[in-house]
């Protein structure tokens, strides 16, 4: 038994949790109704960034910050680096939060542990006795902090979101839930907080210069694209600049969510133009779900409070007979909605069974549905578009396009996720296009 303490494991019982950490070290984490010292260590925290606390740090992260090694070992430097560099359109911001939330309760309060991310004053609720809610602290000052300084796109209601955040056992190497990101990073950076080895305050302000970086290069990747792109538009047709941007959908990462944002940006164009017959929503965020956001499509477009057409993108499905049976249930709590339907990248299929079932749909609801390719459905919003307006509408076509992902047009794509990498493959082809 004497070994025990040099393994690491995680015992649980029915009121507690043991975690051995592999140096000798115990950590003993009960269960129950948050303790007083527990709420006193939350309510220290909430006042202090009240009071500016993530602010105050940010402010002093300016071009003279000196990173102190003694503090901040180059080695853990490295490690925050490959945390922020995994951030993917898909993965990694989750755990950057949740990092940076860490680091501010450790910085503001050291005795309170960082492995505990529920309390609760309902004994019917799982907490842990000297445990306090992060997800409150980040939906509450995190993300609204890194939102504000666009610092990081994320989800208005943060990190926790992805629930494999919120199991109900401490942060540790053992922690097990399957998470999207650089867990091995992360828990590192949890060991390092908890054992010492770093400093909060200055590990703090070393994330917060990263991002900051990212940020201001960001801002310079984004103009680039902008200027380019304005530049490959007066150089190309209406059918050059639809080329175009489905070579950008097709060579980038997460084709899925850049295909909903060039169905969007074409719409965008219209409306500016003023061929859209009502107003086009704003786009949804990457992570809403459509039942659960009352969303038919990714592009919708609305006569005030009513929803009139919609289109849903399907990049990588040509046969969508189970989709138009999910149009079919929305469209019970839509009953003025003239048009809706689905784009696909390539050809749909287009059957006897998909045919007749489409009819059926469209006839029961008085609603036009169709199934187009992109093509198709590019000519079917044009079609009313004069000749003199073609050229203006694909040149604005192409800049609200690379805008969107530029984050420069957020009250129509307010999108959250990281477009760096996508803005990127649109210098790379921009570039290529106006030297040949």
């Amino acid at each position: 038994m004497e070994n025990d303490k040099y393994e690491t494991k995680i015992i649980i019982y029915k009121d507690k949790s043991i975690l051995y950490d592999g140096h000798g070290n115990t950590s003993v984490f009960k269960e129950g109704k948050q303790s007083l010292e527990a709420k006193h260590r939350y309510n220290e925290i909430k006042k202090r960034l009240d009071d500016g606390f993530l602010n105050w740090i940010y402010n002093n992260v300016n071009a003279d910050i000196v990173i102190d090694e003694q503090k901040l070992p180059k080695d853990y430097q490295i490690v925050f680096k490959r945390l922020l560099n995994s951030i993917t359109s898909e993965k990694g911001r989750a755990l950057v939060v949740l990092t940076i939330i860490q680091l501010t309760i450790k910085a503001i309060s050291p005795e309170q542990s960082i492995r505990l991310h529920k309390s609760n004053a309902n004994s019917n609720s799982f907490s842990w006795n000297e445990g306090i809610s992060m997800r409150q602290l980040d939906s509450n000052y995190i993300t609204p902090f890194l939102r504000e300084k666009n610092l990081l796109k994320l989800n208005k209601f943060g990190a926790f979101m992805t629930r494999s955040l919120a199991e109900n056992y401490p942060y540790s190497r053992l922690y097990k839930a399957e998470i999207r990101g650089d867990k091995t990073d992360w828990l590192t950076i949890v060991d390092a907080i908890e054992s010492r080895q770093i400093d909060s305050i200055e590990a703090l302000k070393y994330i917060l210069l990263l991002l900051k970086n990212r940020s201001f290069k960001f801002k310079e990747i984004a103009d680039e694209a902008h200027q380019l792109a304005v530049k490959v538009a007066e150089k190309s047709s209406f059918m050059d600049i639809q080329k175009i941007i489905l070579t950008i959908v097709n060579e980038s990462n997460y084709k899925a969510r850049i295909f909903e944002i060039a169905i969007h940006s074409l719409l965008q164009a219209l409306q500016e133009n003023h061929y859209l017959e009502g107003t086009l929503a704003p786009m949804t965020q990457m992570r809403s779900a459509n039942k659960k956001h009352g969303n038919v499509g990714d592009a919708e477009i609305y006569s005030g409070k009513v929803l009139i057409e919609s289109w849903d993108a399907k990049y990588g499905k040509e046969y969508l007979r189970d989709e138009l049976e999910e149009l079919n249930d929305k469209l019970l709590m839509h009953p003025y909605l003239k048009v809706a339907g689905f784009i696909t990248d390539k050809q749909p299929t287009i059957d006897t069974e998909i045919k007749n079932r489409t009819d059926e749909i469209s006839e029961e609801n008085d609603t036009l549905i169709k199934i187009f390719s992109f093509d198709e459905w590019v000519k079917y919003e044009m079609k009313n578009v004069s000749l003199s307006d073609f050229d203006k509408i694909s040149s604005q076509w192409l800049v609200y396009f690379v805008d969107s992902l530029g984050q420069k047009r957020r009250e129509f794509a307010p999108i959250d996720e990281p477009t760096e990498d996508w803005l990127k493959e649109c210098i790379t082809i921009f570039k290529e296009r106006l030297h040949n």
